[in-house]
Parts: structure tokens; C-alpha cells; sequence
């Protein structure tokens, strides 16, 4: 679930909701009561999971901690090359690799860390400075080949925690146009049923 609740987690706020899309509807009840902002909410949250299961990511800031990856020989030789599960990314908290006979994690240095496509495709590199631990990670004939074994796979031994998705009010203007079409369905329906009646708002 995302991080933050109510309209500030929405990507699209009911003002924009009531300005793009149903600007210039009466959209009031026999009352002259107005529609609830309740209402759009629920509308806009309805449209951002159908998009969200349509294009299989995250479009809701979402933090992401302790996801799992394995350790391949063939990735890692390519500046260690990981697809991260969700995307895209704003932001890396922190990655780290523990091998099973370690007693601590180690800590990938912030300044190591190169995002791909700014994140789009959720592709993370590690790119290391100069050091001891860049010298075991990445130079060939130290710590590598053991870790990596007969396979060149060593499961579970590396660690990311991220943010992914779009941070409120900031997702792009194409995503933003679907989810407020997709939102104004339900909207509309419901003053249909109110003017002319359920069953026949078609007319």
C-alpha cells in the first residue's frame, strides 16, 4: 500500500479530476448536493491499481525494503547488473551483500550506485571507487570465484531497499490522462443514474 493516505497519495488530485475531465457538469444530486470529493478519490484510486495491474508497475510511491537477489558471476562481471522487481525508481536507500559464513553485512557505497534510465527501468549497476572492498568484489581471482562456485550463482546474498513509483501529484502526463479517464467512468455513471434514472443513462 502506499506510503502516504488520502488526496495526497492520489497522482491526480480531485481538482484535476473536476477541471480536465468533468469541467462544466452539474454534478450535483436532486438536493443540489455537490458530489463528494470522497467519491472521486475512490474513483482515482480504482483507476490508478487498473493501470497499475495493466502496465505491472508501480505507480504509487512505494518504499521497498529488504528485496533479495542472487548472486550471479555473469551479471556481477558486467558491473554488477541487477533488475530490480519494481519500478521506476526515485530512489536506493541502501544495498548490501552478506555472504553466509559473514557475520555483517557490508554496505555498497551511495557514490558506487548507478541507476539506469534515471531509474526508469529499474536496471541498477555498481560501479566501485578504489579501495579494498572494490578490489574483493570486482577483480578477478579474489573473493569472486568462491562466492560464485561451480554455477556462477550464489542465492540471497544481496539486499536493496528502494522507493519506486511516483511521488504524489508527479506522475507523467500520459499515465495521468488514462487514470483520469478511467476515474471519470464512475463518476459519470453515477450522475447518469441520477438524471435519467439506473438502467437507462445510455439514452
Amino acid at each position: 500500500s502506499s506510503d502516504a493516505q488520502g488526496e495526497s497519495a492520489l497522482l491526480v488530485s480531485v481538482d484535476e479530476l473536476r477541471e480536465n475531465y468533468l469541467f462544466g457538469l452539474d454534478l450535483t444530486d436532486d438536493d443540489g448536493n455537490p458530489f463528494p470529493d470522497r467519491m472521486m478519490e475512490w474513483y482515482i484510486k480504482a483507476g490508478i491499481d487498473w493501470l497499475e495491474k495493466e502496465l505491472d508497475m508501480d505507480l504509487i510511491a512505494k518504499t521497498h525494503t529488504n528485496e533479495i537477489h542472487d548472486h550471479y558471476a555473469n551479471d556481477y562481471g558486467r558491473w554488477g547488473y541487477f533488475q530490480l522487481q519494481n519500478y521506476p525508481v526515485i530512489a536506493i536507500d541502501k544495498i548490501t551483500f552478506q555472504y553466509p559464513s559473514m557475520t555483517t553485512a557490508v554496505t555498497i557505497s551511495d557514490e558506487w550506485i548507478v541507476l539506469e534510465d534515471n531509474g526508469v527501468s529499474g536496471v541498477v549497476q555498481i560501479v566501485p571507487g578504489q579501495g579494498n572492498i572494490a578490489d574483493i568484489l570486482m577483480i578477478p581471482g579474489a573473493l569472486l570465484p568462491m562466492w560464485s562456485g561451480a554455477t556462477g550463482r550464489v542465492p540471497a546474498i544481496w539486499h536493496f531497499d528502494y522507493r519506486s513509483g511516483f511521488e504524489p501529484l508527479k506522475a507523467p502526463p500520459d499515465l495521468k490522462h488514462a487514470i483520469g479517464m478511467w476515474a471519470s467512468i464512475g463518476v459519470l455513471n453515477i450522475a447518469g443514474d441520477l438524471i435519467v434514472g439506473a438502467g437507462i443513462a445510455s439514452k
